[in-house]
């Protein structure tokens, strides 16, 4: 069990590991995240299909091949002895040529991703 204090500071850590720049942050709400991520094919060196489905054309995944544009945002709540992450995903895909958009919706693998990272930081070494 960690304290949400701590894993409010080890997000901020997961987020730097993952290559998510924090433009907003909330230190008394306990919140971080960036709600206009531009990102290309990938995001801390994984591939964009694995967290994002922004659908198919031409038998590829678009979340590879378009503009993204991704709004992810976490909130550390709890108290002294426990806390719980919560965390939003979503996004916009634009075509690089034709400019058509399409809405990304989360796989889940992120979030789990940024839970499991904070949770092993918090492990005693």
């Amino acid at each position: 069990r960690i304290g949400a204090d701590s894993a409010y500071g080890l997000l901020l850590k997961v987020y730097g590991d993952l290559q998510i720049p924090t433009t907003t942050l909330d230190a008394r709400q306990r919140t971080a995240g960036n709600p206009s991520l531009k990102l290309r094919r990938r995001l801390g060196g994984v591939s964009l299909m694995r967290y994002l489905d922004c659908g198919h054309k031409d038998g590829n995944p678009n979340a590879d091949s378009y503009d993204v544009v991704l709004n992810i945002v976490t909130v550390v709540s709890g108290a002294a002895g426990s806390s719980t992450l919560s965390t939003r995903l979503d996004g916009v895909a634009t075509h690089p040529v034709f400019g058509s958009q399409t809405v990304c919706s989360t796989t889940g693998e992120l979030e789990k991703r940024i839970a499991s990272a904070v949770k092993e930081k918090s492990a005693p070494k």
